[in-house]
């Protein structure tokens, strides 16, 4: 199992934010979130990693920037 450096994963889909604290980073681009199944880290569509807490709109400004 690969440490996790990161404290936040959030999720952007459909115009939502979905921010997630309790995952664990695997091999392989496999990601598990809280207690459930494995999935690949593709399967969450568009998504980034930060190292520290951050809120929804700092995320998504962030988010923002990387596409532009």
């Amino acid at each position: 199992m690969l440490t996790n450096r990161y404290k936040v994963f959030a999720i952007f889909k459909n115009g939502n934010i979905i921010l997630i604290k309790n995952f664990k980073l695997l091999p392989d681009n496999y990601i598990q979130v809280d207690n459930y199944e494995p999935v690949p880290i593709e399967d969450y569509g568009d998504y980034m990693f930060f190292k520290d807490d951050i809120t929804k709109e700092e995320a998504f400004n962030l988010f923002l920037e990387k596409l532009c």
